[in-house]
C-alpha cells in the first residue's frame, strides 16, 4: 500500500532502533493509551514487534515516508457479536508532524481493509485535547458517534474521549 511517498509495510526487527527514537516521546505519548510505554525503550520497541511478527496483528503496518520509518498503523480487532468492528490507531513521529501523514497513511490503510471484506466498521477513541487526530478522521470520512465524559484516566487527569466511527 503506498502513494508517491509514503507506503505502509510489514515490520522487520531491523525497524526497532528507529522505532524507539520515534517512540520515545511525552508529547506522543500523552495521546495514547497505557498500553503504549513512557519512556519507551529498545525492549519495548523488540517486544511490540515481536508480537506483530509472531501474532495476530496480521493489520498492523509501518507508516514509511520517503524510506525512513514515520510511525505506526494498527487495529484490534473485535470478538463476539462485534467480531466485525475494527478499533484503529495511529502515531506519527514527531518529527514528521505538520506533513498530513496521519490522514494519507488511514487513506491507504482504509483501502487495505476495504479489500479484506472482514470488516463493517471501523472505529478511534481520541483524547478531547488530541484536535489533530479528530481532524484526521474526519478527513478520511469518520463522524463522531459521541463523547464519553472523563472517561480515561491519562497522566493523572481525567479526559473525555472522542469515539470516531465510519462503514465500510
Amino acid at each position: 500500500m503506498r502513494d508517491k511517498e509514503l507506503r505502509l509495510r510489514e515490520f522487520t526487527s531491523s525497524d526497532a532502533a528507529a522505532l524507539t527514537l520515534l517512540a520515545n516521546n511525552r508529547k506522543l505519548w500523552q495521546n495514547l493509551s497505557d498500553r503504549f510505554p513512557h519512556p519507551y525503550r529498545i525492549e519495548h520497541a523488540n517486544a511490540f514487534i515481536d508480537s506483530v511478527l509472531t501474532g495476530d496483528s496480521t493489520h498492523t503496518f509501518v507508516v514509511e515516508y520517503q524510506g525512513e520509518l514515520a510511525g505506526v498503523i494498527g487495529a484490534i480487532l473485535q470478538t463476539d457479536v462485534y467480531r466485525k468492528n475494527i478499533e484503529i490507531g495511529y502515531w506519527i513521529g514527531e518529527k514528521f508532524w505538520g506533513k498530513g501523514l496521519s490522514t494519507r497513511a488511514l487513506g491507504l490503510y482504509l483501502e487495505y481493509l476495504r479489500s479484506q471484506d472482514d470488516f463493517h466498521r471501523v472505529f478511534a477513541r481520541v483524547f478531547a485535547p488530541n484536535k489533530a487526530s479528530m481532524k484526521v478522521l474526519e478527513n478520511n470520512g469518520f463522524s463522531l458517534e459521541g463523547i464519553s465524559r472523563e472517561a480515561a484516566f491519562k497522566d493523572n487527569r481525567f479526559l473525555d474521549v472522542h469515539t470516531f466511527s465510519l462503514l465500510l
